[in-house]
């Protein structure tokens, strides 16, 4: 019998005690490593990556999404939910409601794996978006809907679908996001969520049409966007691919995505779109080579013709071809061009959002893939989160100076923070926050316009939202120029908004200091964005006078010789508190003129712009009453079509039933005996539609058609027609209503806007109705020659008839 052996247990205690110890220890280090390494990624603005997959699901097609699929996204949105005029929500198409709720019923089986979202808008009724969000209680509904259809079906988030807001609804575009997330916070708390609830925009893929979007205030209220970064010849008329990664003078991925990351500095909030469709067109010769990667479609082409990938044949996919310039797939036989994304072309795609840092990638749409699942399964194997976590993109100062809103310059020249001017006694002047360099630097008295040898004036608006810089030469061919905008706030003070504003307002101030001692300078209050704000502070006591004080503050504190009041638009019960607005304005700034410190010997300046149409201005102008207390009236004498059911040109002189030029000014000659207070106005973009009847079809009387079918109206400005793809060389011209036009007749495109031959016109209209001058938005739309500037700038103006001679036959 072996003995026994009897071991000691106290070591082994000893030593599972040192053991557990090490584990407890190690945990606890590697939560506090982590609990660290978040704080530090946090306080560094570089949060944990979270690569997004957005899948859009259609309405429209017969394929249904699978679990397979939803298992590859983080984040599914269903296309759409269709606007009415309202803000009432509606599902588009007869099957829209099966498919969403079929849609629903999977997706949330596997929450929170993804985040189920819906989109609202749509392209067919996305064009009421801007009205909506324009008027309070339209724009309250339309987000009460949002949330009630978002509570009821317990979905994760929204998906606003405006692919073209316009410089207009700037302003009211970010007030409605962020009285949405507000909204949606205010649901979260209520429905006690733990996570927030998601907002995503799209945005277009052309850098011209985001005159819409102050990206960067945008950013703020939205937790990402998804660009359409394909159909980039849709509006350029011409045949090409679908989505050219780099190549081309019409646009790019490249271009699109670097002007964004650039612009907003945080490319982790963008998703790069791509399509799950090709695109076909017949009788059209190939579009590569030559240095181009684009032709003009010719009128015997037809197209482009959309195919789902799942419908593009086997035989098709297998004879492609690839353009390493685009890193674009592509068929090309028999005149017939077909344009799509493969399995090549993708994964250069995912390279390229993984090299740059992109946050995600949205995919239109997803049930448009074949059985197989092939372009989102090449979407789904690349991770993003490997790639660069830094900028990649070198941005010019330009585009960085003008996108982070900070008071940058590459001068020598300091630029100091304007104050908001919340003062109530005007008479306590704070101190001078000027330019340094506005007091020192010397006039350059450049050569006055032609117009201003009879006093008659031209003026320009500059503006915070363009991206072209101010010059000198601009200035020096103006006798008056407006900074647009100081925003109106709820209280009646007014302020500009944020750093950028303050920038190119400094730099206007400063260049119009050193070009001209006689050149005025003026700040327009109000603007789209804060003009329902008139109504109510002009009919509180209280509220009129902050508003009249903190104009006159800002007016002494930097130097300036008026103000411009945009107010769109007064109204009938707005009519006699306006009038007395104006009185109490006038009244406050002679009191201004007459502190012996200023030894001003001028007036200050006031002027005001009025719709063009006549029951508009019948309604809600005293005009005559307003002539007592403001120095001239600036006549917004374009966007005739506005209210967006016809198409027709952008600012006729004569003809149509819409109203025109003509009939606006004979209106105001008549009604005041004043034509020299009355200065027309003239625009230096363009506007076009798509899919459009030409309404311009000969020289009669009418010039307007039915919208019908037609997208649009878009917005083009002077100095980007040619990048957008029209040719100059074609523009025709109206003798009826002196217009400038150009029709496409194979794409149906139909585009109205000034030249230099219209311009002409309308200044030889000023001259022989004695009109007191031209009002030009915007001067930076204008091209770096200055064309349409040197038009307008150059032209005699001038009269030998008497002041106020009326050149109408007035009704008694």
């Amino acid at each position: 019998m072996s003995p026994t052996v009897i071991l000691d247990k106290k070591p082994l205690k000893v030593a599972f005690s040192i053991l557990a110890i090490l584990i407890i220890c190690g945990i606890i280090s590697f939560a506090l490593s982590t609990s660290f390494w978040y704080i530090y990624d946090y306080n560094n603005n570089e949060l944990p990556c979270r690569f997004r997959l957005v899948g859009y699901y259609s309405y429209w097609t017969t394929s249904e999404v699978t679990l397979r699929q939803l298992r590859k996204l983080t984040h599914i949105s269903f296309v759409f939910l269709a606007i009415d005029e309202n803000g009432s929500l509606s599902f588009a198409g007869d099957s829209g409601e099966e498919r969403f709720l079929q849609m629903k019923k999977i997706a949330l089986s596997i929450r929170p794996d993804i985040k189920v979202m819906f989109s609202v808008g749509s392209d067919k009724t996305a064009f009421h978006f801007s009205k909506i969000v324009a008027e309070r209680e339209k724009k309250r509904f339309l987000i009460n809907s949002i949330i009630s259809f978002l509570d009821e079906n317990d979905l994760d988030g929204v998906d606003v679908f405006w692919s073209f807001p316009s410089k207009q609804d700037r302003r009211s575009y970010i007030r409605f996001l962020r009285e949405l997330k507000k909204s949606l916070v205010e649901l979260k708390i209520e429905k006690g969520r733990t996570e927030d609830y998601v907002i995503s925009i799209i945005a277009p893929q052309s850098p011209s049409e985001f005159e819409g979007f102050n990206l960067v205030e945008i950013m703020e209220s939205v937790d990402f966007v998804n660009v359409l970064t394909y159909d980039y010849y849709f509006t350029s008329h011409k045949v090409g691919p679908l989505s050219p990664l780099y190549g081309g003078s019409e646009g790019n991925v490249d271009e699109t995505m670097k002007y964004l990351s650039c612009k907003t500095k945080n490319p982790r909030k963008l998703n790069m779109g791509v399509s799950f469709y090709g695109n076909r067109f017949l009788n059209t010769e190939l579009p590569f080579g030559n240095n181009s990667i684009w032709i003009p479609m010719s009128s015997e082409t037809k197209g482009p013709f959309r195919l789902q990938w799942n419908e593009i044949t086997p035989n098709e996919k297998a004879v492609t071809k690839w353009d390493n310039v685009t890193r674009t797939e592509y068929v090309y036989d028999d005149r017939k061009f077909l344009t799509f994304e493969n399995e090549k072309s993708m994964r250069e795609k995912m390279k390229y959002a993984e090299d740059h840092n992109i946050g995600g990638i949205s995919i239109w749409v997803i049930d448009e893939d074949d059985d197989e699942n092939t372009l989102l399964n090449v979407v789904f194997s690349v991770d993003l989160c490997t790639g660069s976590s830094l900028q990649t993109y070198t941005c010019d100062s330009k585009t960085t100076t003008t996108t982070a809103f900070q008071s940058t310059t590459t001068t020598s020249t300091t630029t100091t923070p304007l104050p908001t001017t919340t003062t109530t006694d005007f008479q306590s002047t704070t101190t001078s926050r000027q330019l340094s360099s506005s007091t020192t630097s010397s006039k350059k008295d450049s050569k006055l316009p032609p117009a201003a040898s009879c006093g008659k004036r031209v003026f320009g608006y500059f503006t915070e939202w363009e991206n072209a810089d101010l010059r000198e030469e601009q200035l020096g061919k103006l006798t008056h120029v407006i900074y647009l905008f100081a925003t109106v706030q709820d209280d009646g003070s007014i302020k500009l908004d944020n750093k950028r504003t303050e920038k190119r307002f400094l730099d206007l101030k400063d260049k119009a200091h050193s070009v001209r001692s006689d050149l005025k300078m003026m700040i327009g209050v109000g603007g789209h964005a804060t003009s329902y704000r008139f109504s109510s502070i002009v009919s509180d006591d209280g509220k009129r006078k902050i508003l009249i004080d903190s104009i006159v503050s800002f007016i002494d504190e930097q130097d300036l010789d008026g103000v411009d009041i945009f107010w769109i638009w007064s109204y009938e019960d707005d009519k006699l508190h306006y009038s007395k607005f104006l009185r109490e304005l006038r009244k406050a700034l002679n009191i201004l003129k007459s502190f012996e410190k200023k030894k001003r010997a001028e007036d200050y300046l006031i002027s005001l712009i009025i719709p063009p149409k006549i029951a508009t201005l019948a309604e809600g102008y005293d005009i005559n009453e307003i002539l007592k207390s403001v120095d001239f009236l600036n006549v917004l004498t374009y966007d005739y079509y506005f209210n967006g059911d016809r198409v027709g040109p952008h600012s006729p002189i004569y003809g149509g039933t819409r109203g025109n030029i003509d009939e606006t000014m004979k209106y105001l000659t008549c009604k005041t005996r004043q034509p020299s207070k009355i200065n027309m106005a003239v625009p230096f973009y363009g506007t076009f539609w798509r899919n459009a009847s030409l309404p311009l079809l000969d020289d009669s009387d009418e010039i307007w058609k039915d919208k019908g079918n037609a997208a649009g109206p878009f917005a083009v400005r002077w100095r980007e027609l040619v990048t957008n793809g029209w040719d100059k060389s074609t523009t025709r011209f109206h003798e009826k209503s002196k217009t400038s036009y150009i029709w496409i007749s194979e794409t149906k495109h139909f585009l109205t806007f000034e030249n230099e031959r219209s311009l002409a016109e309308k200044a030889k209209y000023v001259k022989e109705h004695q009109l007191g001058g031209i009002l030009i938005w915007a001067i930076d739309q204008d091209d770096d020659q200055n064309t349409l500037l040197n038009a307008v700038s150059s032209a005699d103006i001038c009269s030998q008839k008497e002041k106020e001679y009326i050149n109408y036959i007035c009704d008694k």
